[in-house]
């Protein structure tokens, strides 16, 4: 709608690649904390350090549940971790903290992770890490069950440190097409805190064709409460108008599943309801 929309997100999206790039040179020259993720063959994860070892056990020492002894016929897999991937109070790490109900955090995709998204069966989206920096995916909105119209769009997303499991920030781009008209989305977000607790303010706007909609912005919130659920808060600013999303994620396997609601100001019910799910590409 207004070229300088345009020259503003492009603006964004500069400095949060000049921001990648700094980062990433800082980080290697960290030395990181060496961790494992230890899944077992009947699903759970555990993040910590390996005290002892041999052919029949493992110990092994996490911080919520202290030291464990896991039967090496039992182990699935042992994976070397960077710290900035534990979860809180020893808690295993979740890829889907990546994500809140409906955007994104400036935490991104570890290389070679993957998902598959839906929500209420329409909306299909799909993600891989090419890097830890970045990422890629495809999505469709499958209104084709009722009509013709069928929008498909393809998403690339960056993430960098600030300041190690404290301080990220990111940006991406949706473009899209449906009856031949193109459509797309711009935005910039930066997250306070660690992946499991987290606070999120970011910028962004649509566009279809060559005209660009309002700026908005969005405060968002992750805050996990046990192993297996987080609850998740995303607010919009578009136009004067407030737009609440409020729920929650409960870890199911290796899998997720997301619910809630949206409602905003206009609103004389408790809201829409809102349910997906999500699961790993990615062993």
């Amino acid at each position: 709608m207004k070229l300088h929309y345009c020259k503003i997100f492009f603006g964004f999206l500069f400095l949060f690649a000049s921001i990648s790039c700094l980062a990433q040179k800082a980080s290697e020259t960290t030395t990181d904390t060496v961790a494992y993720k230890i899944t077992t063959k009947d699903g759970n994860q555990y993040i910590g350090t390996i005290e002892k070892q041999n052919s029949d056990s493992i110990v092994f020492k996490t911080q919520n549940l202290g030291v464990i002894t896991i039967a090496t016929n039992q182990v699935k897999s042992i994976t070397e971790i960077n710290p900035n991937q534990s979860g809180v109070n020893g808690w295993p790490y979740q890829f889907q903290t990546a994500n809140y109900l409906t955007l994104n955090s400036a935490y991104g995709l570890e290389k070679g992770e993957g998902y598959y998204q839906n929500i209420w069966i329409l909306f299909n989206n799909a993600s891989y890490g090419i890097s830890d920096n970045l990422s890629i995916g495809i999505g469709a909105l499958g209104t084709f069950l009722f009509t013709d119209f069928a929008p498909v769009w393809a998403t690339a997303r960056i993430s960098a440190p600030v300041v190690e499991n404290k301080l990220n920030v990111g940006g991406g781009a949706i473009v899209g097409t449906a009856e031949g008209e193109t459509f797309g989305f711009l935005y910039g977000v930066a997250t306070i805190g660690p992946r499991d607790r987290n606070i999120s303010v970011g910028v962004g706007s649509g566009f279809v064709n060559d005209e660009f909609s309002d700026v908005y912005l969005n405060i968002d919130g992750a805050f996990r409460v046990s192993e297996k659920l987080y609850l998740i808060m995303e607010n919009y600013l578009i136009e004067n108008e407030v737009l609440t999303f409020i729920g929650a994620r409960s870890i199911l396997g290796r899998s997720s599943l997301e619910y809630g609601i949206m409602r905003s100001g206009e609103m004389d019910f408790i809201g829409v309801p809102i349910l997906g799910i999500t699961i790993p590409l990615h062993k």
